[in-house]
């Protein structure tokens, strides 16, 4: 059996994580609040299985990601 990425950490009620597959591989997903922040990261995790590891793949600030929004100009 494989452990999540998040395995020992402690979720918050409002933290979500899904697991699917991709033509990468397995992949591993979630929507956390570290740290008790006020907006979310999404962050997603890649099965090695040559290592049976997850790796980190990418951590965004959902808060980045709307305030970089709010300066586009459709």
């Amino acid at each position: 059996m494989i452990k999540s990425p998040l395995a020992g950490s402690k979720l918050g009620v409002h933290d979500d994580s899904y697991l699917g597959k991709s033509e990468k591989g397995l992949v591993y997903s979630a929507l956390l609040y570290p740290d008790g922040a006020s907006w979310p990261h999404f962050r997603v995790w890649l099965l090695n299985v040559d290592k049976m590891k997850w790796m980190l793949r990418s951590d965004v600030s959902l808060r980045a990601v709307v305030e970089n929004f709010a300066t586009l100009r459709l």
